[in-house]
């Protein structure tokens, strides 16, 4: 009895978190005129500037194209769980005054536009971004049970607008990051409960060989969304017991095979000088 008191318990308070994250949550951020900070106690900051440097601490990810993006990683050589509260952005090119990924991380990027969100999946090696090699990396989100964000403070931005809505897992060697146009379901194919359930669970796509830039169909349904047979929609949560299968990924098509990403700092030089 006292298991399934401290199960529902534990459910409600988990629905009461973010019922208050809904009103918290950063929004209506510029990308061209961000405040300094965007929450309190945060690690870093929001007015980056433009000059690529190894120790900055810009918490803004960009997602412009497949060529220019960025992801959240650790600010030193820890997991990524540890620091997901001071998580620093690395970003392939050096204009958005974060830290850098350097050429060589990748070993493949697949970029995927589509009606609901943005979303880029692939490999590579991310002890280059401070993710050490036997780390069983986390997720970065919007939310957090504070409602301040993992990393506090951190903002998404797109062509020209904020993403209110996303979610990045990262491991020494997978990556996802999908950001969701803002509107009514962007919580729902952004959704950030499945923090132990990692890329291919969440995101599901192309983890294989290869880069490059397509355009999609959405996924058939949201991550830990199923349809049942009398047509009703089962919403799976972690605390449930076992887990079911992923999802399936959203169709792509136009696809254009891309450069592999990366940029030095000015020095010709990686993260380590």
């Amino acid at each position: 009895m006292n298991q399934l008191v401290s199960r529902w318990t534990l459910r409600a308070l988990l629905l009461s978190a973010w019922s208050a994250d809904v009103s918290a949550i950063i929004k209506g951020i510029d990308p061209a005129s961000p405040p300094y900070q965007t929450m309190t106690g945060q690690y870093g900051y929001n007015q980056c500037g433009t000059q690529a440097s190894r120790d900055s601490r810009c918490q803004n990810v960009h997602i412009k194209s497949a060529s220019d993006f960025c992801l959240f990683g650790p600010p030193s050589f820890a997991g990524v769980s540890e620091t997901e509260r001071e998580a620093v952005s690395y970003c392939t090119q050096p204009t958005h005054g974060t830290r850098l990924i350097p050429p060589g991380t990748f070993s493949s990027v697949h970029y995927v536009s589509t009606p609901h969100y943005v979303q880029i999946t692939g490999r590579g090696n991310f002890t280059k971004i401070n993710v050490p090699v036997d780390d069983d990396g986390g997720e970065m989100d919007p939310h957090s049970w504070d409602a301040r964000g993992n990393p506090i403070g951190g903002v998404v931005f797109g062509n020209g607008n904020q993403f209110v809505q996303w979610t990045e897992f990262l491991l020494p060697d997978e990556f996802c990051i999908r950001a969701c146009y803002n509107g009514p379901d962007a919580w729902r194919y952004c959704n950030h409960i499945y923090d132990l359930m990692a890329c291919r669970w969440n995101m599901p796509g192309d983890y294989g060989p290869g880069f490059d830039s397509c355009k999609g169909k959405d996924v058939p349904r949201p991550m830990g969304e199923y349809k049942l047979a009398n047509g009703s929609i089962y919403t799976w949560h972690q605390d449930d017991g076992n887990a079911p299968p992923p999802g399936l990924p959203g169709k792509v098509y136009s696809c254009s095979t891309i450069p592999q990403p990366g940029s030095l700092y000015s020095d010709g030089r990686g993260n380590v000088p």
